[in-house]
């Protein structure tokens, strides 16, 4: 939603935990929409429209916008769990002298000892196994 409602807040929650209720169901339905490629070819396409039921409390006020949730992509993340740290180490070193790059290595204390933190918010985790 873009705005928020005082009874739903800005996320319109479609799940619960046991013991609780979803504030409401979203229903997808699709409308074909047909568009035309630069090379002339026509295909169709699918337009999502969302529509709020079951609400838990009173309507949505007017000018609600509904909108899927988007997580980022997660395809190959475990790969940079395979990167050394000797290394990672390596690229921050070099990075330094460049003045449009601002990251750094963020550290973390383990029971393992000292590690670079590669996941989750503001590279929080150390591993994949380890981000919540």
């Amino acid at each position: 939603m873009s705005r928020g409602s005082r009874d739903y807040g800005f996320v319109l929650n479609t799940a619960a935990i046991k013991g609780f209720e979803p504030e409401a169901r979203v229903r997808i339905q699709y409308e074909p929409r047909p568009v035309r490629l630069a090379d002339g070819t026509v295909v169709e396409l699918r337009q999502p429209r969302y529509r709020a039921e079951n609400l838990a409390g009173p309507e949505l006020p007017p000018g609600t916008v509904l909108m899927p949730r988007m997580p980022p992509p997660v395809q190959g993340v475990g790969l940079l769990e395979r990167v050394p740290q000797l290394q990672l180490e390596q690229i921050a070193r070099s990075q330094r002298t460049t003045a449009d790059i601002r990251g750094r290595i963020s550290w973390l204390q383990t029971s393992q000892g000292q590690s670079i933190g590669r996941f989750g918010w503001q590279a929080s985790e150390p591993t994949v196994a380890s981000t919540p």
